[in-house]
Parts: C-alpha cells; structure tokens; sequence
C-alpha cells in the first residue's frame, strides 16, 4: 500500500511541472504580444485598406468583401492588431496564412503567404471564402472569419 501511495505521489510531482510549463509558455506569449483582437488587409505597396475586421470574440466581422478579375494578382499585407491597437510584427515568431474555407471551390483563386503577407492570384471566376490565420510557429493562435472574395469578368 505504501509502494502505491509512494508512486502515485512522484507521478503528481512529475506531471505537475509539465501543466506549470505548458500555462506559463501560452500565458508569456499573450502578455508579450498581446492577444489579437483586429486585422486589416492592405494592399501592398500602397495605404490602400482592402478589408478590416470589427467586433470582439466570436461576434468579429468584415467590414467588406474582396474582389477581383481573373488572371488579376494582389499582394496583401496583413496588420495584426491587440487589444491596445498594438500591431503584432510578422515575420520572425508570428507570420500570416490563407487557406481556403472549407466548401470553397478550387481554382478560383490560389494562396500563397510568405510569413508577412499573402498573394492572392484569381484564376476562374467565382466565389471563395478565405480564412486569414495568425501562425505562431507551426500552428495558428487565431483564425478569423472568412472573408468572401469574389472574382468576377468585366
């Protein structure tokens, strides 16, 4: 009973670093960069905002829909944005990805992010939803809400 008692106590002393590490890593990270609350799509090169988000939480929304024509291309920078307004950098520990929404169909447009912004090249006409994700390493703190892009003939 004592060799029991005895094992169940080391295992709680070992397991119980690992649950201190595992909330310490997500907890430091937060308070380091902030939770990300707003993104704003610029295009690149310019000032110009193609789209940004509103609201908190699950209630976070587009202020717009994107648009283009086939065989068009835009380069879109990506402004992370904390609670403060603070702009979380891209490029080192945090980068930016697009994938295609569940449901959206191939072809119409192809992704290709490039740690702190995307490419967006229109190849048939149609309509995608685009899901913009905050990546921290190989994994994604924050997905947002799909964006609709539309790409559409003259």
């Amino acid at each position: 009973m004592l060799h029991r008692t005895w094992r169940r106590h080391t295992l709680a002393l070992m397991i119980l670093p690992l649950v201190a590490l595992a909330g310490c890593d997500r907890s430091s990270t937060e308070a380091e960069h902030g939770e990300p609350q707003s993104l704003e799509l610029v295009q690149r090169g310019t000032t110009t905002i193609l789209a940004s988000t509103h609201g908190t939480g699950s209630a976070v929304q587009w202020d717009r829909k994107l648009h283009l024509h086939p065989n068009e291309e835009i380069a879109v920078n990506t402004i992370f944005r904390d609670a403060d307004g603070d702009v979380i950098p891209l490029g080192g520990e945090f980068t930016v990805n697009a994938i295609l929404a569940p449901g959206s169909p191939t072809g119409v447009v192809e992704l290709s992010a490039h740690g702190d912004h995307v490419d967006i090249e229109a190849g048939g006409v149609g309509t995608v939803q685009i899901i913009f994700q905050l990546m921290h390493g190989n994994h994604s703190d924050w997905d947002l809400p799909p964006i609709e892009l539309e790409v559409e003939d003259d």
